[in-house]
């Protein structure tokens, strides 16, 4: 492959440096061919104005950064959309990184990632308003393998069932800071998780989730969730629950708020042998026979200066 423009008003940057202007539309190829905006062997690509990049096939990535030293940068408004399976909106891998600075990412297709990394010193950096939603299943962020992504002012909206907001595996990290918002409307969604190995650190944002039994912040099998300086977790879904965590994993609320109104709902439950540290902050719920708190199974919650109140009939 050649650096610049090849394959279905692909740009490709194979070792090069290019500057992306205008619309890239590769639909309707799949995988390689599919990838509207591709850095690849230490190539970059820097937007220029208002890009737009646009894919329908599956496995097609609207921008894709692959292995060390390769970068995508994108600013000024730019747009990706992706409509297809598996179409990853913005995916950095084995080192890659992209910078979104003001831009807008929308996904549509079954396990279609809003912004997915992968693999140690990948990285994907968001900020001053970028916009992230999916529509089909995928995720708003996703980051495994040691995988980072840093999201900073920006907001993140999904709407299937099961669909989080952001999920860190496998030793992938999150960070979601200064204002942000993340969205969930779908049933059993979780706003943040954290699995095995990741981590989630919410800090002055908002998440809020809708669906019924979707859970808030959710860290199972050795992982971390930090909710941090001002933070919201909001559910109103029935039998939804604000925070949970399972198998050695650990929390901590600190200044923060979780606040549920679905009935059956759950505030916090700690389980399999995990550790919840709560300090000046507020634990709600208000639904019929809401739960407060739960901690079970050699597991612990500590709380200091915070409160935990139920309002609801039967709670």
């Amino acid at each position: 492959m050649q650096g610049g423009r090849a394959q279905a008003q692909q740009l490709i940057a194979n070792g090069t440096n290019e500057i992306a202007s205008g619309t890239y539309n590769t639909s309707p190829a799949n995988g390689n061919a599919g990838i509207a905006l591709w850095a690849l062997n230490s190539g970059s690509i820097v937007s220029v104005g208002i890009v737009t990049a646009i894919t329908s096939g599956s496995n097609a990535y609207g921008a894709h950064a692959q292995g060390l030293g390769s970068l995508i940068s994108l600013s000024n408004g730019t747009q990706i959309t992706t409509t297809g399976d598996n179409a990853i909106g913005l995916f950095a891998l084995s080192g890659g990184q992209i910078t979104g600075d003001g831009i807008t990412v929308h996904t549509s297709g079954v396990d279609a990632h809003g912004a997915y990394v992968e693999g140690s010193t990948a990285l994907i950096t968001l900020s001053n308003g970028t916009q992230i939603t999916t529509a089909g299943t995928g995720h708003g962020l996703h980051a495994r393998d040691s995988g980072q992504i840093a999201a900073d002012s920006i907001s993140i909206a999904t709407s299937a069932d099961e669909a989080a907001g952001a999920i860190a595996i496998d030793g992938g990290t999150i960070n979601i800071e200064n204002g942000s918002s993340v969205t969930t409307i779908g049933d059993r969604a979780w706003g943040a998780g954290a699995v095995s190995g990741g981590t989630v650190t919410i800090d002055g944002s908002n998440i809020t989730t809708s669906g019924d039994e979707a859970t808030g912040a959710n860290a199972t099998a050795n992982a971390t969730i930090n909710i941090l300086n001002g933070s919201s977790v909001t559910t109103s879904g029935a039998h939804a629950t604000g925070a949970q965590l399972r198998a050695f994993s650990a929390m901590t609320v600190d200044g923060s708020s979780i606040t549920t109104s679905g009935d059956g709902g759950w505030g916090m439950g700690v389980y399999l042998n995990s550790t919840a540290t709560v300090v000046g902050s507020t634990i709600a719920t208000s639904g019929i026979d809401a739960i407060g708190t739960q901690t079970q199974t050699n597991s612990t919650t500590t709380f200091d200066g915070s409160s935990v109140t139920t309002s609801g009939d039967g709670a």
